[in-house]
């Protein structure tokens, strides 16, 4: 009930009171009960009206404190009312949201302002589109990137008797950082794959150890030195598992008959030496080791060839 209609309200019951004057004198003790009882009635709807304003004021101060921007639409997608973030948000009047406006002329007064970047350019097919995906889908989340660059998460409900209730929150600290972990990413991966490159192009053997003795990168020429290794599973297993298997296979020939005792010696004096240990290789050939710990941890190990260094044994 606005103004004008309670004016009218008690102009009527003004008028009905004057008008009852010029019979009072007629009326029984039942009419008088009726006209209070009435009269009461009266009363009563003019201030629940007041009350329903006020607190009608109570919640559209609230909404319009929130930092979302919040509208509501009824079933047939007109506005049933905006808070104050949502007109700031798009720089819309009191009278472009007033109750009973349409959905599309909202949005087409966006468009028309410029504020839908991802618009520019097909204005009428994104339009259309976008009824169309609020008709069809009757909801959902949407990521929007507005005219001034930042970003916003529209989320909108479709209530059960029809109603629609949409806000938009600002997301662009959480999209910035989103954004800045996958460019740290995929500046690992490119650190990763030029590691792993630059290992596979040495004309070395190489192992690298984490902190707990086990195998995190590797090249093939490991694995040509070592042909054993090839069907098993190396990645992640420790230098002792790896050793043991060596051993088990008969890969290790200065073992061979003491494999406990060569086991103990191994782990022993394990990245120790500042100088290579010579070993023979299980092709019979000679391999200088060369295991280099790592200031945070892990170890580094390269196998090279030694023909050159050590004469040829039976």
């Amino acid at each position: 009930m606005n103004r004008h209609a309670i004016a009218i309200l008690l102009a009527m019951l003004a008028i009905v009171a004057f008008s009852l004057l010029t019979v009072l004198p007629d009326w029984s003790a039942e009419e008088w009960l009726v006209l209070t009882a009435g009269v009461a009635l009266l009363l009563t709807a003019v201030g629940l009206w007041h009350a329903a304003e006020r607190d009608r004021g109570v919640w559209q101060n609230a909404i319009d404190a929130m930092q979302a921007g919040i509208v509501a639409y009824d079933r047939d997608d007109r506005v049933l009312f905006t808070n104050a973030e949502f007109r700031r948000l798009y720089h819309l009047s009191d009278r472009d949201t007033a109750p009973g406006t349409p959905f599309e002329h909202l949005l087409r007064t966006r468009v028309e302002a410029g504020q839908m970047p991802e618009a520019q350019g097909r204005e009428e097919a994104w339009i259309a589109e976008r009824i169309a995906q609020r008709r069809d889908r009757g909801g959902g989340v949407t990521m929007r990137r507005m005219a001034d660059g930042r970003w916003r998460r529209l989320i909108e409900q479709r209530l059960p008797d029809g109603t629609m209730l949409a806000f938009t929150v600002d997301v662009t600290e959480l999209v910035e950082s989103q954004q800045a972990l996958e460019a740290a990413r995929r500046d690992i991966e490119d650190t990763h794959r030029l590691l792993h490159d630059a290992i596979e192009a040495m004309p070395a053997a190489v192992e690298v150890y984490d902190r707990t003795d086990r195998l995190v990168v590797f090249n093939q020429r490991m694995l040509a030195m070592y042909p054993h290794m090839a069907a098993q599973p190396v990645l992640g297993e420790t230098f002792d598992t790896l050793v043991r298997r060596a051993l088990d296979q008969g890969a290790v020939p200065e073992a061979r008959g003491r494999e406990t005792d060569w086991l103990a010696e191994r782990l022993a004096e394990r990245g120790r030496h500042t100088e290579p240990r010579l070993q023979r290789a299980p092709d019979g050939s000679w391999i200088h080791i060369y295991e280099t710990p790592m200031p945070g941890g892990g170890l580094v190990t390269v196998r090279l060839h030694a023909a050159e260094f050590v004469p040829p044994r039976e």
